[in-house]
């Protein structure tokens, strides 16, 4: 055993007191040193799970700092108080001298009184010193030694202004840090400021392999999260991520480092409960079929096992991703598939009961209970439709194998109306095939009376044949549906959207929406009704009544969240018209970007929503002077006339168009306005940040997207404005209001 230093009979081990040297292979930390280094606070707490970097930030501290420094590597022989006092005295003497002949003499006789002697002493050698001083002291969670706490809590409530006593801990240590907290004396550096940002993660990456790329970075960074040891692991040559995320070396840093030393009840508890996206005390309960979840997940956050917290309530947690899915794998290793479903199904049961139905679709499908999972995908897709939510409800449909849309034909019909809506037009269609021509006679699940009412509902909704045909689903199924059936509003607007585009009686028209409207027996349908009552309104030229009725359809699109959907987009384009004359040009161009946006989404598979809206863009682009867009979006919706077979009123709107068109062929002189850029949602996200002078490679932070990613949709941004630079860009998209 080697030593150098020597404080009464006890050998101290002179490496323990030195500050472990910085590999240049480790990522320079500069922005948290320079955050230590600057600290006018006594206390500087580093606290994080194993791997976060905490012994070389302090190191790296270390190096930078111009003070007189002191180190102690910590471990679980200084559990003993005394031990650990000689050993921190040792540290001092090393740069003050005048320590280890006052201090030591009380530590190297046979009982030496820490608290009532040892303490005072060392206290007052500190505050006698002018020269300040740092104390660092590393890996503290290794200590099991209450008594060594209480002393070091005694000497923090008196600690001297000259001292800065930094701790590296995995866990909480057991010190009055809420009172020093309170006062405005600790500096903490916790899980969150040790993560590392993507341009860190891609750095790290670059130390390994010269000729990585942004995709292999992001990557990495996603699955671990920025957790420095993981990202250190994944980017070492002939590492390979696993779909979970994770690789051998990362599994077995996690196992022996966070995992072996628990007791099996809790690795159990921990496995079990892997299953889940949140950890909250009851329904852990019912997974693990035990109780006293709640005080465990404490007592598992205390200890710094990579659960995240999710408020400040102390209650509710989740597994770091990499740890989730290195638990997840050993559940299936090492329990049977029952015992996996019996816990995915006892999570259903509270996901359920508790009014989750995201979540509880996760765990039906887990638990195989495809019954369950079919029933909430066919009762829940109109309603996730109307807040935006419908990628949702196509990412449920993967869930499901072909042979599930024949054993299942409530599952059909309701996907056949999910991908119309999505624009999968192949997808739609041969499941709208499907489920018309299959046989049922059970609950359709959608809320409809029968099964032939919810088929009717389905060509109501996506109208594959044209107005004529439209109208004819929505009478039949409307005369199907009780007067309390949920669907009766959005049959009613329907029956009455369809008169419309075929120019049958105006007065009962306008009655039917307005009914839908009033109606509180469903889900609100107000975008529609009053989306579909401005487009009548405007081709009768009643501009005022198309404007307030626009107004309350766009009000409800935005609450909604569909306003980029093919069936949103209408009100926008009949508010441009609107704008358009009352001579607001700024206000069309505004809404005709967003409209136009929404016509992205128009596909054969709604073929008669998609017809209306993009014939309302062509008049509202030919009224403001930029016919090649009218006329772009007259044959788009032309196709769509072509399609159904017919287009009512709309086509002979459309005729009527094309004729000015070829007969005023208008081209756009100086003074006609320019069309508004169609700059992509990140675009405009980065334009935003743009303006408040971040650099590139803060924008990338905050949208956690690489400093390359970032400048390549700023410069499309760019060409698409005609703007040479960040202040003209900035200044285009002010005047058009894109902001």
């Amino acid at each position: 055993m080697t030593q150098d230093a020597r404080l009464g009979e006890v050998e101290l081990i002179s490496t323990k007191m030195q500050p472990p040297p910085v590999s240049a292979q480790f990522l320079s930390r500069e922005r948290l040193v320079r955050r230590l280094t600057t600290a006018t606070t006594p206390l500087v707490l580093v606290r994080a799970p194993a791997g976060y970097g905490k012994s070389t930030l302090l190191a790296q501290w270390a190096v930078v700092e111009t003070r007189p420094l002191a180190w102690v590597g910590l471990d679980r022989s200084e559990s003993d108080s005394v031990l650990f006092w000689r050993y921190v005295v040792g540290a001092l003497g090393a740069i003050q001298p005048a320590l280890v002949a006052e201090v030591g003499r009380e530590l190297s006789g046979a009982a030496p009184q820490i608290d009532q002697v040892v303490v005072p002493k060392l206290l007052n050698a500190l505050a006698a010193c002018d020269e300040p001083v740092v104390l660092m002291l590393d890996d503290y969670h290794r200590l099991e030694a209450p008594d060594v706490d209480a002393s070091l809590g005694l000497f923090l409530q008196h600690i001297p202004r000259t001292l800065t006593l930094a701790i590296a801990s995995r866990a909480a240590p057991d010190l009055p840090l809420s009172r020093l907290q309170a006062r405005g004396l600790v500096t903490t550096i916790a899980a969150d400021d040790l993560r590392l940002t993507l341009d860190e993660t891609a750095a790290a990456v670059a130390a390994f392999h010269a000729t990585h790329n942004a995709d292999e970075a992001r990557a990495i960074h996603t699955s671990t999260e920025g957790w420095p040891a993981g990202v250190y692991l994944a980017s070492r040559p002939g590492a390979t991520l696993s779909p979970a995320g994770s690789s051998a070396e990362i599994h077995g840093f996690v196992v022996s480092e966070m995992l072996a030393t628990l007791p099996e009840d809790d690795r159990s508890f921990m496995r079990a409960t892997s299953i889940l996206g949140t950890l909250e005390p009851s329904l852990c309960d019912a997974v693990t079929e035990t109780s006293g979840s709640g005080a465990r997940l404490q007592r598992l956050a205390a200890g710094n096992l990579m659960l995240v917290p999710l408020d400040g309530s102390g209650l509710r947690f989740r597994y770091h991703h990499l740890l989730g899915g290195l638990l997840r794998a050993e559940l299936d290793a090492t329990e049977d598939r029952e015992y996996v479903r019996g816990c995915h199904r006892r999570a259903f049961d509270w996901y359920v009961a508790d009014g989750q139905v995201s979540a509880a679709f996760t765990h039906a499908i887990g638990a195989e209970a495809k019954a369950e999972a079919v029933a909430i995908v066919c009762s829940r897709w109109w309603l996730f439709m109307l807040s935006g939510r419908l990628q949702t409800a196509r990412d449920w449909l993967e869930s499901f194998s072909e042979s599930d849309f024949t054993t299942y034909p409530p599952l059909a019909r309701a996907g056949a109306q999910i991908h119309a809506y999505m624009g999968d037009v192949s997808v739609s269609q041969r499941l709208t095939r499907l489920a018309t021509h299959l046989d049922y006679e059970g609950d359709p699940l959608d809320g409809s009376s029968s099964w032939e009412s919810s088929i009717h509902l389905l060509h109501t909704g996506i109208c594959p044949d044209g107005p004529t045909t439209a109208l004819s689903h929505a009478e039949r199924a409307l005369a199907l549906e009780p007067e309390l059936s949920p669907w009766r509003p959005a049959l009613i607007s329907a029956v009455g959207y369809s008169r419309g585009l075929l120019g049958i009686d105006d007065r009962r028209r306008d009655a039917l929406l307005l009914a839908a409207a009033d109606s509180q027996t469903g889900p609100t349908i107000e975008w529609h009704v009053f989306g579909v009552l401005a487009l009548f309104s405007s081709w009768r030229g009643a501009w005022g009544s198309a404007r307030d009725h626009a107004r309350r359809a766009v009000d409800a699109a935005e609450a909604a969240g569909i306003a980029d959907m093919v069936f949103g987009g209408l009100p926008y384009a009949v508010a441009a018209r609107v704008a358009i004359k009352e001579g607001d040009t700024n206000r069309a161009l505004i809404d005709l970007r967003i409209a136009e946006r929404s016509s992205l989404r128009a596909s054969e598979a709604l073929p008669l929503n998609s017809m209306v809206l993009c014939a309302t863009l062509a008049e509202a682009w030919f009224e403001i002077g930029q016919h090649e867009l009218a006329e772009k979006q007259a044959e788009r919706a032309l196709r769509y006339v072509a399609v159904m077979g017919e287009g009512g009123r709309v086509a002979d709107r459309l005729d009527r168009l094309i004729r000015r068109i070829n007969t005023e062929p208008g081209r756009a002189d100086d003074t006609a306005p320019p069309t508004v850029p169609l700059l992509s949602t990140r675009e405009l996200q980065v334009l935003d940040l743009l303006r408040t002078g971040l650099t590139s490679e803060e924008i990338g932070d905050r949208l956690f997207i690489s400093r390359n990613t970032v400048k390549t949709h700023t410069s499309r941004a760019y060409r698409k404005l005609d703007a040479h630079d960040r202040d003209e860009a900035i200044t285009r998209v002010t005047e058009l209001g894109l902001l």
